[in-house]
């Protein structure tokens, strides 16, 4: 627990940027690795400030849709696209616009997909693997834009990990005029036979060193 002293540099550190902080995390800090520093950053501090200070939330609002990566991100190998809901409208992999019906017969030949929230997603919800043919079941869950994909195959060194969930390196990057330099980089495991890794889902997340070791 945090002395008073300490409480009293904290508040003092933040002063000139924040009136009041929580104190909160860096008592967390401070349980998960034994050592006290003033500037630990506060994760409210981040998401409020520092986030929005560096990153633009009106721009990612256009790449937030999952149904435009694979126009986006034309040079990048990602899961392949079976149809998607735009706008209310239907489409196939390749953007031709199809009817309903034409949707139903398109999934009934996929063996299994992945269906997502296409927008405004996070935390590993809302996200069903399913026979294609089965996906009137949870279309009424779903208001928005809807990503349907086939599921990925991972390298067997993952597999090793966790079988059941596609286990993924998650980078925290800075873009500057200097260029790109990475601050974080983390593997992320599911458990428990989940299909997904995010740790709002019970996954786990490790930390990768400089040069490649967990």
């Amino acid at each position: 627990m945090l002395t008073k002293e300490q409480k009293a540099q904290i508040r003092k550190y933040f002063a000139p940027y924040k009136k009041r902080v929580t104190t909160a995390f860096h008592n967390f800090y401070i349980h998960t690795n034994g050592e006290f520093h003033v500037n630990y950053l506060p994760e409210d501090f981040h998401y409020n400030y520092v986030d929005q200070y560096f990153n633009d939330w009106r721009e990612c609002y256009y790449i937030d849709n999952k149904c435009f990566y694979h126009r986006m991100f034309t040079g990048v190998r990602q899961a392949e696209n079976v149809a998607s809901r735009i706008g209310g409208l239907w489409f196939t992999g390749d953007f031709q616009q199809i009817s309903r019906q034409e949707l139903d017969e398109l999934l009934a030949r996929e063996p299994e997909v992945v269906v997502k929230k296409a927008t405004c997603s996070e935390g590993g919800k809302g996200v069903y693997f399913m026979k294609g043919a089965d996906f009137g079941e949870v279309e009424s869950q779903f208001e928005d834009d809807i990503a349907i994909q086939r599921p990925l195959k991972q390298h067997e060194a993952l597999n090793t990990i966790n079988a059941s969930s596609i286990n993924t390196v998650r980078l925290i990057s800075l873009l500057s005029d200097q260029g790109v330099k990475i601050y974080s980089s983390v593997l992320r495991m599911g458990t428990g036979g989940a299909r997904v890794d995010n740790s709002h889902s019970g996954g786990l997340h490790c930390g990768i060193t400089l040069d490649g070791k967990l």
